[in-house]
């Protein structure tokens, strides 16, 4: 009992009426830096994206471009991969990613700018497909991918050759995926 007292005594003794306690929200930016956590979904400085060995695909952990989602660094990094270490892309050197959205069902829309469709046997063109797709679903809440060129929705070739007009998954692509 004696203890609660004195700490009940030296409490009050260290109150000072003249401090005012001011909320993390009303704290100057400049000085403090932000109020608020980083958001979850902020990209970080690395990623998984899917290059080519051997006609099958191989994860590479790549630098991500600081951008606003986790899909949208994740396609622009692998447009943008100079391979190495035996490791290449079926993905044309001048293709440019043009906008990434992700439905809320999980669903992303790649828009590529027309070097994606230049001329290659169908094996290679299924081949970039795959690298697209088993790159942006390694995003959080991305399960399928819908391809547009220039804005306009586009048929892709699946890993069988198969050319289709809906969304695609990793299971469209089992013959290129990476060995166990």
């Amino acid at each position: 009992m004696k203890r609660l007292l004195v700490v009940a005594l030296l409490l009050g003794a260290c109150r000072n009426a003249g401090v005012t306690v001011i909320p993390d929200s009303e704290l100057p930016q400049d000085v403090f830096g932000s109020p608020t956590p980083s958001q979850p979904g902020a990209v970080p400085e690395s990623g998984t994206i899917y290059l080519l060995r051997d006609g099958r695909l191989q994860p590479f952990v790549a630098s991500l471009p600081r951008v606003a989602t986790m899909p949208e660094a994740l396609v622009a990094a692998l447009v943008a991969a100079e391979p190495a270490g035996g490791l290449k892309t079926a993905v044309p050197l001048n293709t440019q990613l043009i906008d990434v959205g992700v439905s809320s069902g999980g669903t992303a829309v790649i828009d590529l700018t027309g070097e994606f469709e230049r001329s290659a046997p169908g094996r290679v063109l299924a081949l970039r497909v795959a690298q697209v797709v088993f790159t942006v679903t390694e995003a959080p809440g991305v399960s399928e991918v819908l391809l547009a060129i220039e804005g306009s929705g586009a048929a892709v070739l699946t890993g069988s050759e198969q050319l289709v007009d809906r969304p695609v998954t990793r299971n469209d692509y089992l013959s290129f995926a990476p060995p166990e």
